[in-house]
């Protein structure tokens, strides 16, 4: 079905040595969110996908294809059994919404629901185009300020950051060129020397792991180390 070509692109961009965790966690809210409306829209939907696995199955079988469903009973308890008055109700039902149902299950487990959403949610606002949005006079949001608990031990003047990032807004707010739109982008546009903190703080979300892979591809390329005396 036409959502696998959705699930497909999201793998592949989920697994690309550049990706970054702000922007693999709006590229995976958009596909949810696109799954979603197609969960809202189901029956007119599947309908255009039923009619066109109708005519597949009349193309490879002919007079033999026939539309037919699992038989309804009473009471089922080891497969779906939905009430519904067509085949093509019944197969919307037990197979395309219960399908849809689950990834969005799936993704929202393994991102929305995710123990370190609060900080991933933080660290969309180290990208300019995230920030220009916030308001001069309050304070910097608090999911932000989560992030700096969670890395304080890694930043150079911690107790500093919240002027540093204010002074930082208030630069964008007055750029005039394009807002930048990725972590990579900002990192090379943030002086280490007035913005120490921020830069800190870009590096480590430009080098968290998005999915197993990326931790695969970092330890593949340790070499493996020999102890003093060991034969080599």
């Amino acid at each position: 079905m036409h959502f696998f070509q959705i699930l497909r692109e999201l793998t592949i961009k989920l697994q690309m040595k550049a990706v970054d965790v702000v922007y693999a966690y709006k590229l995976v809210n958009r596909v949810a969110s696109t799954l979603e409306s197609m969960r809202s829209r189901s029956t007119t939907e599947f309908q255009k996908q039923f009619t066109e696995a109708t005519k597949l199955g009349k193309l490879l079988f002919g007079n033999e294809f026939q539309q037919t469903t699992l038989r309804l009973t009473g009471r089922q308890a080891h497969r779906s059994n939905p009430p519904s008055a067509t085949p093509e109700e019944y197969y919307r039902i037990s197979i395309y919404n219960e399908f849809l149902s689950h990834m969005l299950a799936e993704l929202e487990a393994r991102f929305v629901k995710n123990p370190s959403q609060d900080i991933v949610t933080g660290l969309f606002y180290l990208v300019p185009g995230e920030c220009v949005q916030l308001d001069e006079d309050s304070d910097i949001p608090e999911e932000l300020t989560k992030v700096v608990g969670h890395f304080e031990c890694d930043l150079p003047h911690a107790v500093m950051f919240r002027i540093e990032y204010s002074s930082w807004v208030r630069e964008w707010k007055e750029c005039s060129t394009s807002v930048l739109v990725s972590l990579a982008d900002a990192l090379q546009k943030c002086s280490t020397i007035s913005y120490p903190n921020l830069t800190v703080l870009r590096k480590i979300a430009l080098t968290l792991p998005i999915t197993s892979c990326e931790s695969e591809r970092s330890f593949s390329q340790l070499n493996s180390s020999r102890l003093q005396g060991e034969p080599p």
